[in-house]
This record gives structure tokens, C-alpha cells and sequence, in this order.
């Protein structure tokens, strides 16, 4: 499971982002969720891959921590996401 910093409800509205880190000469991705009205990060968490399964489960992650979905979510539209969102 990831970090939940922010202990409020879930914002209608989330953005959805990866990055690239580089970790003791690992390559690993940083998957996170923010809430664009205040910019504050509301789930993150790591993962050793990006693709549809790790996505999946982040999502899943977040819903967990949350016990919904977001209304709306946006995401730079990489294919990734197109599966995780296909519901």
C-alpha cells in the first residue's frame, strides 16, 4: 500500500501522474494523486514498473483508502491509464 498525507475526504476531482525516480541506481515510479483545487497530494505510492497492472493497482489502492471513486480523474493520457479507467 502507498501514503495517504492528506486524512480528508476524497475531492470529486483528481490528477493521476507517475514519475521516473531513480533510487540507489534502481529505476522506480512514483505513482500519485492530487487534488487540483489546492494542489495537494492526497495518495502516492512506489512501484518498480509502470503499466497497466501497476496503474490498476494504484487506482485500486486509492479507492481502498478512500471507500470510493473520484468523480472525475484526469491523467496525461498514456495507454497505461486507458485499461485501469476502462470501467
Amino acid at each position: 500500500m502507498g501514503l495517504k498525507p492528506y486524512h480528508g475526504p476524497l475531492p470529486p476531482v483528481v490528477v493521476v501522474d507517475e514519475a521516473w525516480v531513480r533510487v540507489k541506481g534502481k529505476d522506480d515510479w512514483i505513482y500519485v494523486a492530487l487534488d487540483p483545487r489546492t494542489s495537494r497530494i492526497i495518495y502516492l505510492e512506489p512501484f518498480f514498473r509502470r503499466d497497466e497492472y501497476t496503474t490498476d493497482l494504484f487506482l485500486e489502492h486509492l479507492v481502498e483508502e478512500y471507500g470510493e471513486w473520484p468523480r472525475e480523474a484526469f491523467t496525461d493520457g498514456g495507454s497505461w491509464y486507458r485499461a485501469a479507467f476502462s470501467f
